[in-house]
């Protein structure tokens, strides 16, 4: 699927929706929105404002046209819990893509949207994450500290020696020695009051 076939599925979904809405992406498909025209497998959104007693028709509407047009659609109103990392604050951290009736698309800020591909970080996901990077010409030590303090947030658990091993790994391939001494000193520091 690429970005066009993404925006006509917008499209109709603003057709058809009544009551305010916004969509934040991630993924794959905000890649393509941030750094190029790429395709992807799916579309990945939190539901970040909608009115609860509308939810299950939301839902609906959102599967039913996904099947329409044989696009998958992955979504949750809390894409925190799509990983053992912290996206901390995502729901402050997103930018305008689209507007159409009462449907609001926004896109998730590259800083925040690179806690997802970094803590999973298959081929894809760090070609993706290197592209943006490049493209939103990203500050590495900025990037570095909030990956540090992602991990801070995150609860206990053995996938946060592998996110952070991934971190150091992804930072150590693109030759940022002082982001990764940022990234090891943010770790490390005491949280402030």
């Amino acid at each position: 699927m690429n970005l066009r076939e993404a925006d006509a599925y917008f499209t109709a979904l603003a057709e058809e929706v009544s009551t305010p809405l916004v969509l934040v992406l991630t993924g794959g498909i905000a890649a393509g929105i941030l750094a190029d025209e790429r395709t992807t497998d799916d579309i990945d959104f939190a539901i970040l404002k909608y009115a609860r007693k509308t939810l299950p028709q939301i839902e609906a509407l959102v599967q039913r046209l996904a099947q329409q047009r044989g696009i998958l659609v992955q979504y949750s109103s809390d894409i925190d819990r799509w990983s053992s990392v912290s996206f901390l604050d995502w729901q402050k951290h997103s930018r305008p893509y689209k507007r159409v009736g009462f449907l609001e698309v926004r896109v998730l800020d590259p800083y925040y949207w690179s806690i997802g591909k970094i803590t999973r970080a298959t081929e894809r996901d760090q070609a993706d994450l290197s592209a943006v990077i490049k493209k939103q010409k990203l500050d590495w030590k900025k990037l570095a500290r909030l990956w540090a303090k992602a991990l801070r947030k995150s609860p206990t658990s053995t996938s946060l020696f592998n996110a952070r091993k991934q971190m150091e790994g992804f930072l150590i391939r693109a030759g940022q020695d002082e982001a990764l001494e940022c990234f090891r000193r943010a770790l490390t520091a005491k949280p402030r009051p």
